[in-house]
């Protein structure tokens, strides 16, 4: 579980659900509080968190986990500024985002990140903007 808010204010913390006992514990965290977020597998060993907004200021930034020290690392910058995206793997090599808000608009945008050269180009529009959705390939 990564960032969020507790209705006092966002979060820079993160929690992991350790399987076997079914319980949380604390996780590493993150370089910027951070609600309203995307998160998605990079590969096996690292987690990328994508977007989201503190109290003043929609990110366009992103943060890695390595899986293997369990720290952050700032990550490629978007093109555009968003929270409340979706992101989907297309396959083991293209990462998709998917709209999301930037104040005061909905985006109809999406971004195609390289996971390879970890770096971001601009995807194809969609026809609609859309805020708060959810994205699923196949």
């Amino acid at each position: 579980v990564v960032g969020g808010g507790d209705g006092t204010g966002r979060l820079d913390t993160t929690e992991l659900l350790e399987l076997p006992e079914m319980a949380f514990s604390p996780g590493p965290r993150l370089g910027v509080e951070r609600s309203r977020c995307a998160a998605a597998m990079l590969g096996e060993r690292r987690l990328i968190v994508i977007g989201g907004n503190d109290s003043f200021t929609t990110f366009d930034s992103t943060e890695v986990l390595d899986l293997e020290t369990m720290t952050f690392s700032p990550g490629p910058r978007m093109g555009s500024r968003r929270a409340c995206c979706a992101v989907a793997p297309a396959d083991a090599r293209w990462l998709l985002v998917f709209g999301g808000f930037s104040r005061p608009n909905r985006l109809d945008s999406t971004e195609i990140l390289d996971v390879t050269s970890m770096v971001f180009e601009p995807g194809p529009r969609m026809t609609t903007r859309r805020a708060a959705c959810a994205a699923v390939t196949c």
